[in-house]
């Protein structure tokens, strides 16, 4: 090869080398960059935020609130629920709605603590299935059952947990059970809509459910009206037991009249009586004790 032909081919190559060398420089040096500032492990991802899961904050799951009893073992856990007081809410309470996986109704969220003096009232040997009726955890007697329900400003805030416990006591009812509901501030009691005891079916239940729905705490406590309506309705001439559940704050006008028209309009005790305290002072946890006791019943006292 002359050194023409030589001179020639070498002027021909020089810029393909220049730019093999250029670009293997560049490659080297953001080697190096990338090697100098690479993690020392692999950085885990929150996909759904898509940035560094050691960025985020801390993941609490919320502890679920819990209703005891006194005489109780073990506390009740309620399920997650929200205080839908309405529509699908109330059903879901009553059961009536999705059922749960276990098969009942599902348990629903409050925050009240019930603290029973006797927290079962011990049931005789006769009663079966069907012929009991649960109430913030008390059990008793009951083919029929009145809830006498205070709707008064002093319940307050506590309405709403009360209506969902109603509607939970009236969901575990079978459909030879009776029921009814009775609400009371200062003016005229107000009853359910069929105004007397019904049969525990999945559309009376579901009425009874938008009937405390649609209800908002008003006026005073004045409970007499209401609870001789109340025995009334449950002082037939059939052989069936009789439970009068009273929920109240227990603020009366006239506490000692409310003791003595209860003694003697249920004189010969057919009807018993279990009472609910809810928030309220010592004289009236003492007054709806002693209903209570002289009217074969367990008195409760529900926490705000």
């Amino acid at each position: 090869m002359s050194l023409h032909t030589a001179k020639s081919r070498f002027e021909r190559l020089l810029p393909w080398g220049v730019s093999l060398l250029v670009h293997c420089g560049v490659a080297l040096v953001l080697g190096l960059m990338v090697f100098q500032t690479a993690p020392d492990g692999p950085v885990s991802r929150d996909p759904s935020a898509g940035v560094p899961s050691s960025t985020l904050p801390r993941r609490v799951t919320p502890r679920p609130m819990r209703t005891t009893m006194a005489n109780s073992e073990s506390p009740v856990r309620p399920g997650e629920g929200a205080s839908d007081t309405t529509g699908a809410g109330l059903e879901r309470s009553l059961g009536i709605g999705a059922s749960s996986e276990s098969g009942g109704p599902p348990e629903t969220a409050f925050s009240l603590e019930a603290e029973s003096d006797r927290s079962v009232v011990p049931l005789s040997d006769e009663v079966r299935a069907g012929e009991s009726a649960t109430f913030f955890g008390v059990t008793s007697p009951a083919q029929d059952v009145v809830y006498v329900i205070d709707f008064s400003q002093s319940v307050g805030v506590s309405f709403d947990r009360v209506q969902r416990e109603v509607t939970r006591s009236i969901g575990r009812l079978e459909e030879n059970q009776r029921f009814h509901i009775i609400l009371f501030s200062d003016g005229p009691p107000i009853e359910g809509r069929a105004g007397d005891l019904v049969a525990a079916t999945r559309p009376a239940k579901r009425a009874a459910a938008e009937f405390l729905g649609g209800v908002q705490p008003e006026g005073r406590t004045e409970p007499i009206a209401a609870l001789m309506r109340a025995l009334d309705v449950l002082q037939t001439e059939d052989r069936r037991t009789k439970l009068l559940c009273l929920l109240t704050d227990g603020e009366f006008p006239d506490s000692a009249e409310v003791v003595q028209t209860i003694r003697v309009k249920n004189a010969d005790s057919r009807v018993r009586v279990n009472t609910y305290l809810v928030g309220g002072s010592a004289s009236s946890a003492a007054t709806l004790r002693r209903i209570a006791e002289q009217n074969n019943g367990a008195f409760v006292r529900v926490d705000r």
